[in-house]
Formats: structure tokens, sequence, C-alpha cells
């Protein structure tokens, strides 16, 4: 929608729900509002739903904004400040999103589809009008800063870290800059502000910033890279504090660290990003998308997440099950926490989890270790949330009366846990290389010393992996039961899963052409680039052989790396020889493989037959207005996800990498 110049843009208010298809389509240089005891409901909707996660707002000053701009309105004001209509327009949407039947502050919805109808609306309206505001003024006000950042917000829990989130983050960031955020406390800063002011401006800041770096560790265009320079600010960190204490607390008064408020979850958000800055430095100078190969460097940044999660408020430390089926504030924000910590540390040690060798140092056994042991965690974690969720209706047939854990909401949790569980799945069904199948060592008396001692490690490795690889099985099999029975029950988690579903199908599928082989992909302290595809021969600096994560034990002899040939011909005959049978082997259960796969999902989770909607189209090719949810209706055969994550094949460590980077668009997370 083009709504051409702000100046003649008018505000009108509306009470016919219905009518928003018609007065959208017909009406092209007016916004209509909601009501404005409703758009006071939704504020506190927003102050008790989404504020502990997103406090850049001061409820008493936008609850007078709200109050003078419909004062105008009635009126017959001509001129009104198009910043805070967008405000007051993006509070509501994202309100909305998160409404549930029955819960919250008012009724004016009648049903899910409804608020979710009413969500997209003003949404559009208040990106056209903050769009418009871009393109036709010079002055950024404080108001608009805000609505780009809750903008921002709605869209990463709507579409994940689609393009449109990316594009809507740096022009927050612009924003922000525009009015000087990052030099709030600059000595050369504005002096005549309230606290009030100062202390929202270091909310948005530190959000902003956060959101700046984190992107940095989550996959897509900004793998490894950020924009906020520590050197380039002068912030300090908000203060612990409520929102009803902005207005009333000294400023040079000291804050309890440990006190739970409205702040903790953003405090801690903050402390996460700042952890996550510091692996980002220390990636490879001129790689930034790759891996972090040196497993001591790993064990060090991991130091960082240990004293993370032992500094954690008492409130949210522990990772026990909540005891009641109705989660409460306290309970939603450890949550978020713990699964910000847990997920990134996971990623931390994921290269070598999922490495295939003869055998591993200690070091990569510890990192191993680590990262298994965290990402069991965090789908403990998500299945203990899942399970005690109350679903729409429960079984006297009342709606619950929780109001922290939304349907849409739980786009948070099933996108960390099917990222773990896409981690478990690949490890699980990966074959550990026996020890004979490792690469010549020296003949020499130490050499076979060395070798004894790695036939050695390798068959205990070998074994311990079984063991683990059981119990990983049956924890998968759990969760397919669990998210199954969840898709089910829940027409918004039926949506998720079902993107998760078609994208793990593609990944399956992708491969069906031939055996390729998995390694890192980095650039060595030696000057050494391990290619785009293959494993470098100096990794880790250790000779190990690597093998595909393919389920079968095939021979390293497949990888392509200059300076892996055998010298002899004999050598040469028999690496010939094993690599044509591997492959053949490899063949055969890739067919296998996605024949199991075709036969075991429902038709329920295939692709639509819809020409419109080819194959689930990435956020970044989805239009503004793009196409309706993916929803199974009555009609489709029950929800299942058995098997999804059994036989999990996938390629190079370029293709797991981006079957990762595709989990964070399709799900999304909160």
């Amino acid at each position: 929608m083009s709504l051409g110049r702000l100046g003649k843009l008018k505000f009108e208010v509306t009470t016919d729900r219905s009518g928003f298809h018609k007065r959208f389509k017909e009406y092209r240089d007016r916004i209509w509002m909601m009501p404005k005891a409703q758009a006071l409901a939704l504020l506190e909707d927003y102050m008790e739903q989404v504020y502990p996660l997103l406090p850049v707002i001061h409820g008493a000053t936008t609850r007078g904004l709200i109050t003078r701009f419909y004062d105008d309105i009635s009126r017959g004001e001509e001129k009104l400040p198009h910043y805070i209509a967008a405000l007051i327009l993006t509070l509501s949407a994202l309100s909305a999103y998160f409404w549930q039947p029955d819960v919250g502050f008012h009724s004016y919805f009648t049903s899910a589809e409804e608020a979710s109808e009413a969500s997209e609306f003003w949404r559009d309206w208040a990106f056209d009008i903050l769009a418009n505001a871009t393109k036709e003024t010079n002055a950024v006000a404080m108001e608009s800063a805000q609505a780009w950042a809750v903008m921002t917000y709605m869209i990463h829990n709507v579409e994940g870290c689609s393009s449109r989130f990316r594009i809507l983050h740096n022009r927050s960031l612009t924003a922000a800059r525009e009015l000087l955020f990052h030099l709030v406390d600059s000595p050369r800063s504005a002096r005549n502000e309230d606290e009030v002011t100062r202390e929202l401006k270091r909310r948005i800041w530190w959000y902003i910033a956060g959101t700046d770096w984190l992107l940095g560790f989550m996959g897509g265009p900004n793998e490894g890279t950020y924009s906020v320079q520590t050197r380039h600010m002068n912030v300090s960190y908000p203060r612990n504090i409520n929102d009803n204490e902005m207005s009333s607390v000294d400023k040079f008064a000291s804050t309890e660290p440990n006190k739970f408020t409205q702040l903790s979850c953003f405090i801690q958000r903050t402390r996460i990003a700042e952890i996550i800055r510091e692996v980002l430095d220390a990636s490879y100078p001129g790689g930034p998308d790759t891996d972090i190969t040196d497993c001591d460097q790993v064990l060090a940044l991991d130091e960082l997440f240990e004293e993370g999660l032992a500094n954690l408020p008492p409130y949210f430390q522990g990772q026990e099950p909540p005891q009641s089926n109705r989660f409460g504030p306290v309970e939603l924000q450890r949550l978020v926490v713990q699964l910000g910590l847990l997920t990134r540390r996971a990623r931390l040690h994921r290269p070598f989890l999922l490495l295939q060798q003869s055998h591993y140092t200690p070091s990569q056994q510890r990192s191993r270790a680590i990262c298994l042991k965290t990402t069991r965690a965090v789908v403990s974690l998500g299945l203990d949330v899942i399970q005690l969720h109350p679903s729409s209706v429960d079984s006297t047939g009342s709606a619950p009366t929780t109001k922290t854990l939304s349907a849409h909401r739980l786009g948070l949790v099933i996108n960390h846990l099917s990222t773990a569980c896409t981690v478990l799945a690949i490890y699980a069904s990966s074959t550990p290389r026996s020890p004979h199948h490792a690469s010549p060592v020296n003949t020499t008396s130490d050499g076979q010393r060395r070798r004894s001692q790695g036939q050695v490690t390798g068959a205990r490795t070998e074994t311990d992996d079984a063991q683990s690889r059981a119990a990983v099985s049956e924890l998968l099999a759990h969760a397919g039961r669990v998210l199954s029975d969840l898709g089910a029950g829940s027409p918004a988690a039926a949506d998720l899963l079902r993107n998760l579903v078609t994208l793990l199908k593609r990944h399956h599928a992708k491969h069906q052409g031939g055996a390729t082989v998995v390694g890192f992909r980095h650039r060595g302290g030696d000057g050494d680039d391990g290619g785009d595809g293959g494993a470098s021969g100096d990794m880790s600096r250790n000779s190990h052989s690597v093998t595909p994560f393919n389920g079968s034990a095939i021979a390293g002899q497949q990888m392509h790396h200059q300076g892996q040939q055998q010298e002899q011909p004999q050598q040469q005959q028999q690496q010939q020889q094993q690599t044509h049978a591997a492959q053949q082997q490899q063949q055969q259960y890739i067919v296998h493989s996605a024949a199991q796969i075709n036969t075991t999902l429902p038709p329920a989770t295939m692709p639509l037959p819809n020409p419109t909607i080819p194959a689930l189209p990435r956020p970044d090719a989805i239009p503004w207005q793009r196409p309706g949810p993916l929803i199974m209706d009555n009609s489709c055969s029950p929800f299942s996800l058995d098997g999804i994550w059994t036989d999990f094949v996938t390629g190079s460590t370029d293709d797991y990498n981006q079957l990762f980077a595709d989990l964070d668009y399709y799900c999304g997370i909160a």
C-alpha cells in the first residue's frame, strides 16, 4: 500500500472489525485506528506480556501519548503526529499477535483468527507510516525509534531471521544513531533531558546493540559480523528497576542486581549478547563465516558461558521443569534466558560433536561432551515446556488462564527444540570410524606406540558413542511424539512444525545424487584454506581422516583435499577400490533413507499442491502481503512426526550450516 504524502494522510476511528478489508482497499489516504479504549487495553496487554522481553517504552508516558492522540482526533485536528500513530499501531499489532481467548485486559477480538488479521493490518499500516516518514521528513522522533524497535521484534517473531527482519534492524539502528542514543552518557550529551527519557534511550540502544551481536551467531548473511562497536558508544547499562520506578528512583541510587524486576530478563539478554560478541571477536581474520576449529580456543570461550550460567540470579537458575502447568512471569523469563544461553553454547561446540574421526584428543572429547549434554538439556527443557503448556481448551472445557506463553510464542521453543533435535539426529545417524581406518602413521617405535594408543582410544570412543547414540535416538523419538501431539492440538504450532518438516525433507532429498564428505570449512592458523566443501588436511593439526555424516562407515579416502593421495601405486589401487565400494554403499543407503522418508511422512506434511506456493519459499522471497499460513485443517490425516529424525542424512559442512540457518528462517524465534 502506498500512502502518498504524509501531509495528506487522515486518521479515523472505526469499531467495524469486519470492515478492515473493505476500508483498506477503498481508502488509500487514511488509516483506520482502533477505539481509544481498545488502544489503551492493548497497551496494558503489552505491559503484561511483552514488556519484560522488550522494555523500550514507559507505561505512563505512552498512556499519555495515546490519550492526547485520540483527543486530537476527536477535536478534528488536521495535522497529527504520524510517529505516535505508528507507535500505537505497532504496540497494538504485537499485543494482538500474542492475544489469547479470554486472557488479557480486553475482549475486543472474537477469535484468534480475527486478532491475527487485525495484527497484520496494523503492522502494515505502521510500516508504511514509518517508511514514508523516512522518505518525506528529515526529523526522527523518539517515538519513531521505539516503533522501529517494536516492529523489528514483531517481524522476528513472525518470520524469524528473514531479510525483512535484518532490514528493519538496520533501520532501527539508523534511527537510534540519528537520535544520538549511542552517546546518551557522553559528557557532551544533552543534560536537559529527564531521567525517564535517558533510561529509555539506554534500553533501546542496548536492545539494538544486543540484537546486532546476536545476529552474528545465527547464520545467514550476518554470520560472524556485527555493526555496533563498543568503542563507538558511550551508554551505561540499563538499571534493574520496574517501569513504575523509572520516574521516582534517584538516578544516582544503586540498584540490586539480583532483584527480580520487569527488566531482569532484558539484562540477562544483554549479557548473553556480550558473550556472543566476544565469540565473534575470536573468529579467524578474514573468515567470519567459518567455525572456530581450535579446540583449546573453543574451550576457553566456553568459560564465558560457564560464567554466565553460574552468575544467573537465583530465580533464573536450575533446569528443573516447572511444577505447575500455568507459567508465571518468572518461569517464562527463566525459559528465555536458559534457552538463549544453552543453544548458543551448544552451537559453539557443535563442529566437534558432528566431527567424524578415528579418535579424538582429550580436548575434542570434552567439547563433544559439552555439546551433547547442552543440546540434550535444550531438548529436555523444550519438551517440559510443551508438555506443561495448556492447550487452547483444557479437559474441563474452560479456557486457560495463563498470560505468559501464547501459542504463537511457542515458536521460540519449537525453533530451539527443532535445531537441537536436528543436531542430535545428525550425531545419532552417523557411524564412528573404526581405528583400523585411521590414516597411516610413522612405523618407528614412537609411531607404533601412538598407533596403539589411537586404536584403544578409538575403540573406547566408538563404544561410548554407540551408547550415547542409543539414548539420543530414544530422546528424539519422544520429541517426535510430543511435537506430533502439539501439532494436532494447536494450529499455530502445526504451521511451524509443517514448515520444519518441509525443510527437513528438502535437506534429506538434496543429497540423493551422491555421497559428500563432511569436515571443517575453515582457514587454519598456518594459512591453508580448508576449501568450501571438503575438510582440511591439517585439521586441528592432526592427520585423522574424516568420514561423511551418512550413517555408514565410508573410508576417509573419499576426501578431495590436495595432499591426501597415497604415494605408493598399490595403496592408490586399494584406495580406488574402497572408494568405488563406498560410493555404491552410499547410493544404496541414501535411496533407502529417502524411500523411508517418503513413506513415513503423513499426507499432512507433504508440500501443498497449490502452484502458487511451490516449495515453501524462503521468507526473503515472500512479499509483505504474503500468503496465509500453511495450517492443516481437519480433513488432513493425523499430524505425525514419527521418523522425521530417523537415519538423518546430510552432506558437507556447508550443507548442515545452511540447514541450521534455514531453521532460524522457517521456525522463527522470540
